[in-house]
């Protein structure tokens, strides 16, 4: 992991004098996001990575990414909700879904989840980032 990026992002996060809970939630996502833009095969900006929903650029494309583990089952209908404001607020051009896998997590999980939330038809980009092996994998 760019460690640098990951400690300049922290610095940012610890600045913003939130709450503990609400801190952990931005490193986890920051880590992901970092993760996620080692992994990506082209060139990522990072636009705005502190919202409930990252905002990235690439290729003259903004786009939101919300991020997905499987230990966020409480958080993705939150998530969702805010991808589809940000579209409606026309603050990105696209919304990607990111599925993040580590040990133990399997596909069966999700395309189920794919389905229940009609993923594929809110997001114009769905990936599995496999954190541990730091690839991305577009579905």
């Amino acid at each position: 992991m760019c460690v640098n990026e990951m400690i300049r992002l922290a610095s940012q996060i610890q600045a913003l004098g939130l709450p503990e809970e609400q801190e952990e939630v931005l490193m986890v996502q920051a880590a992901d996001l970092v993760r996620f833009k080692e992994s990506y095969p082209g060139n990522l900006e990072l636009v705005d990575p502190f919202s409930k929903v990252s905002i990235v650029s690439s290729e003259a494309i903004t786009a939101g990414v919300c991020f997905y583990g499987s230990e966020d089952k409480g958080a993705l209908k939150l998530m969702l909700g805010e991808t589809r404001r940000l579209k409606r607020l026309k603050r990105v051009k696209e919304l990607w879904f990111v599925y993040v896998s580590g040990a133990g997590t399997g596909r069966e999980s999700l395309n189920g989840i794919i389905d229940k939330h009609r993923i594929k038809q809110l997001c114009s980009r769905v990936f599995v980032l496999n954190y541990n092996a730091a690839s991305v994998q577009l579905l």
